[in-house]
């Protein structure tokens, strides 16, 4: 008996301890968000944050995230475009790969977030308090999930 309510303390404390973990991952990574996008099946390529690729990867396999963590793969030159356009620069909206983005993944608190709902190449389909999500105007799913 008291092996069988040990087995049931550490079970339930290991269920304790991966929802708190679950929490405070969804309190600093897109995890609502990135369930929404593979709910509606969207497409890639994604337009992300830097320090989001990585957990993106891992969550979204089959959606092409634009970059990562990797910056030997990606290089000097393009890290510091992606920067610049998540900033909010003023070329923001000449960069080739947010234009080619059929998804835009963004932190909700950023000034981009908030420049790209004015940016009528893009529609937002999803918002939390820590991600947010557009989708390319011609992409049929950002026109299926503003009814």
């Amino acid at each position: 008996m008291a092996l069988a309510a040990a087995i049931v303390v550490l079970g339930g404390g290991l269920l304790l301890s991966q929802s708190k973990l679950e929490e405070k991952v969804a309190a600093s990574f897109p995890a609502e968000a990135a369930r929404f996008i593979r709910s509606r099946d969207c497409d890639g390529p994604m337009f992300n944050p830097f320090h989001w690729g990585g957990y993106l990867i891992y969550h979204l396999p089959e959606v092409p995230v634009g970059i990562d963590g990797r910056t030997m793969v990606h290089g000097e030159a393009r890290v510091m475009r992606h920067a610049d356009t998540l900033r909010a620069r003023p070329d923001w909206r000449e960069d080739p790969e947010l234009s080619q983005a059929e998804i835009v993944l963004l932190a909700s608190d950023t000034p981009l977030a908030a420049l790209i709902r004015t940016d009528g190449r893009f529609r937002l389909v999803y918002e939390d308090d820590v991600a947010t999500v557009f989708c390319a105007t011609q992409n049929e799913i950002a026109q299926e999930n503003l009814k």
